[in-house]
This record gives structure tokens, C-alpha cells and sequence, in this order.
């Protein structure tokens, strides 16, 4: 949308561009890209009255009521937030112990709220939204590549471990990762994993490392 900002000390104006839910802060930041003012010589009024950085053009924050879904701990709860709060302020209200991760992923219906700047608002959060909650880690893979090099895999906890093999399979076709063709197995803390079964099941902790064995069948000796 269309917004005219005009100068009160000289009364010249200029029109921008902003979309709707712009917190004032990014309309600040928009005015001194385009026009060299800096933000902290910007004061925005509306009616008279001075905006604050974190609200939106509507001068306010509204307070809901959101499901909060963690799966790795099956933990279930409701949370009052204010919709003009970021993704990454809420990733800091979601207590997750005693587990340690990477970064916790915050999912609305099918989408990843991925840029922790963001607002709530701006990702469609309104009363009653669930957010489920991944816990991600990292996973050294010790693989049986030809550089036999180690190589860092985010994967969810709660995911099966045979969604390590999906990942490594499409670095491969993306031509990021030399895998050798033939079979392996991943092995962590010298047990041969089940790919049926999630990494949290396996207790396999952010950084661990894995290694992808391979299945060699071997004869014995006559």
C-alpha cells in the first residue's frame, strides 16, 4: 500500500510504499534507504500521536491465545503473546529442557516461520493458531565418501533416521557430497541405528557424530 510522509518542519511530503502490517521501525528503515533520513532522527506521527518502533501503523499490539505444540516432549500448551512479537522472541518463551538443540523451528499449518525478524502477525498468527514446535540438531555424519570427510546434517529429532539417508541422497544429487555407490548403514555410538526409528529414540544429542558404515557382506574363510 500507498502512504504519503510528510515533513513537519517544511512541509514536504513524499509517497511510500509499505505493506500493511510494516512495523514502524521497518517504515523508519524504508524512509532512511530511500530518502537518507536516519532512523534515529525519525519521529512518526499519526493523529498526532507518536508511534512506537515495534508496533505496526495501527499503533497497537493485539494479546492472543496460541497453541504451543512441542513434539520431541509431547508437551501441549496455551500462551498469550502479543502478535507484534518476533518469530525469535517466541523461540526464546519456549522452554524445551532438558534437551539441547540446534535452533527450534516454529511451523503455522505447513510453513516454517523462518525469519526470526519477523512478527507473529506477519506469519497469519491470530487467536487459537497452533505452532508446532521441531527441535533441530545437528549430525556429524563421518561418511563413506571418497574424501571419507565429515559433513554437518540438520535434521528434526523427531524425524526417523532414514531421513538422514533422504538428505545425504539429495546432497548427492545436487552434487554437494561424493558419496561412494554402494550400501551403509549409520552407526552411532557404535550401534548400528534403526532408520525406522527417530534420532530422539536413538538419543542422539546436537553434534553427535554418526557414521555411515558400509554393508560389505563378507564370506568367511574355507
Amino acid at each position: 500500500m500507498d502512504v504519503i510522509i510528510e515533513n513537519k518542519k517544511d512541509g514536504t511530503g513524499f509517497e511510500l510504499e509499505i505493506w500493511f502490517f510494516s512495523t514502524v521501525l521497518k517504515i523508519k528503515e524504508k524512509i532512511h534507504k530511500h530518502h537518507g533520513v536516519p532512523v534515529d532522527k525519525q519521529t512518526l506521527y499519526i493523529s498526532g500521536v507518536a508511534m512506537e518502533d515495534d508496533r505496526d501503523r495501527k499503533g497497537k499490539n493485539n494479546t492472543v491465545k496460541i497453541i504451543v505444540n512441542v513434539l520431541a516432549t509431547r508437551k501441549r500448551f496455551e500462551l498469550d503473546v502479543e502478535d507484534g512479537k518476533t518469530v525469535e522472541q517466541l523461540q526464546q518463551m519456549i522452554n524445551v529442557e532438558p534437551l539441547t538443540v540446534g535452533r527450534k523451528a516454529l511451523v503455522v499449518g505447513e510453513v516454517e516461520m523462518e525469519d526470526a525478524q519477523r512478527t507473529l502477525r506477519d506469519y497469519g498468527v491470530v487467536e487459537g493458531t497452533e505452532v508446532v514446535v521441531l527441535l533441530m540438531i545437528t549430525v556429524n555424519v563421518r561418511g563413506y565418501t571418497k574424501t571419507e570427510k565429515i559433513i554437518d546434517v540438520e535434521v528434526n529429532m523427531t524425524d526417523n533416521v532414514s531421513e538422514l539417508r533422504k538428505k545425504l541422497k539429495r546432497l548427492k544429487d545436487l552434487h554437494q557430497l561424493v558419496l561412494l555407490d554402494v550400501g551403509f548403514v549409520f552407526v552411532h555410538k557404535q550401534e548400528a541405528m534403526d532408520e525406522g526409528r527417530s534420532f530422539l529414540w536413538h538419543a542422539v544429542k546436537h553434534n553427535d557424530t554418526m557414521d555411515a558404515f558400509p554393508n560389505f557382506v563378507t564370506g568367511g574363510e574355507d
